[in-house]
């Protein structure tokens, strides 16, 4: 598993980006939290496969009701990454099993 954070440090209705190593290669992550909850996707708009972010781990919209894609505004659902405005309507984000152990967060395999 890849060590990623506690829940609490990433506020709530909020996400956190990191960049880990899986299958050898670099992937750009965004690990959401609503209340106890967190969701892990891929930082990759289906629209442009870019990343989603417009500062360092600004995902959410103003209200902190929807992830929201930077670049043309997309908005996804935090609980399984699914657009529901945007250019990208219908699409998903890639999700990750993310996995909470002790405390800590964890994107399952390696």
């Amino acid at each position: 598993m890849i060590p990623l954070c506690r829940l609490e440090e990433i506020p709530d209705r909020t996400g956190k980006g990191f960049t880990i190593a899986r299958d050898g290669k670099t992937l750009e992550i965004v690990v959401v939290r609503a209340g106890a909850h967190a969701y892990a996707y891929v930082n990759c708009c289906p629209h442009y496969g870019i990343t989603l972010e417009w500062m360092q781990d600004k995902f959410t919209d103003h209200t902190g009701e929807f992830i929201q894609c930077s670049t043309h505004g997309a908005r996804f659902r935090f609980e399984d990454g699914y657009c529901v405005w945007g250019p990208c309507a219908g699409e998903s984000l890639a999700p990750l099993a993310l996995v909470e152990q002790d405390g800590h967060l964890h994107i399952r395999g390696d």
